[in-house]
């Protein structure tokens, strides 16, 4: 049911990524208009990719569209951490340690996505199973899967505890938007952490999903 559900949901956040990255692209100048932009950019890459894995006519193109969640999913947790800070007014912060480092790790993750198919640093095993007519696969993660949840888990935390912040003291216009945007972006964290935990019972993952709504 779950596979299905995700399939119908995909053009609804495809458009409305679509629409975001619009709006971004017509206040470009304004602050946090570039990183919203690409995180919607990379939530619109992740969702897709999530959907090729499902309904791909071959093993090979579903996994290649699973690598290619994991080359996005870091980059829209690293655009999410800059666009918290641009938006609340700390332009200079989004240049700090913090997002470089995030950015190093993602840099990192994109290449061992890529290069997938010849270690075990993201899965330590994965199999390919059928789930009615969706494709999906069974995987066992491997010890850089770890470390990518663990720095894309800090950026989300990280950018919702800046808007919170500006929540608390902050300009007044700002701070219910502020309050909203940190409150949506729990949804996919606490989807995510569930889903790797293995406390739902859903059988596919909607973190992608979740990002795009949110």
């Amino acid at each position: 049911m779950s596979y299905l559900v995700f399939a119908v949901l995909t053009p609804f956040a495809v458009a409305a990524m679509v629409w975001v990255v619009w709006i971004a692209w017509r206040r470009w100048a304004r602050p946090g208009a570039r990183p919203l932009a690409f995180a919607s950019a990379a939530a619109t890459v992740s969702v897709l990719g999530e959907f090729g894995e499902m309904v791909a006519p071959t093993a090979r193109l579903s996994l290649a569209s699973e690598q290619m969640v994991y080359v996005a999913l870091p980059w829209l947790c690293v655009a999410w951490l800059a666009f918290a800070l641009e938006f609340t007014g700390r332009e200079a912060w989004a240049r700090s340690w913090a997002v470089r480092a995030s950015a190093a790790v993602a840099v990192v993750t994109t290449a061992v996505a890529l290069s997938a198919a010849h270690h075990g640093w993201l899965w330590a095993s994965i199999e390919p199973i059928q789930a009615g007519p969706f494709r999906d696969h069974a995987v066992a993660f491997g010890p850089w899967f770890w470390v990518h949840a663990a720095v894309a888990w800090a950026t989300v935390v990280g950018g919702s505890a800046v808007l919170l912040r500006e929540y608390g003291g902050g300009i007044v216009t700002l701070r219910r938007l502020s309050l909203w945007l940190a409150l949506a972006s729990f949804a996919p964290l606490v989807i995510n952490v569930a889903y790797v935990s293995g406390l739902t019972p859903l059988d596919k993952s909607m973190t992608t999903i979740a990002f795009a709504f949110s």
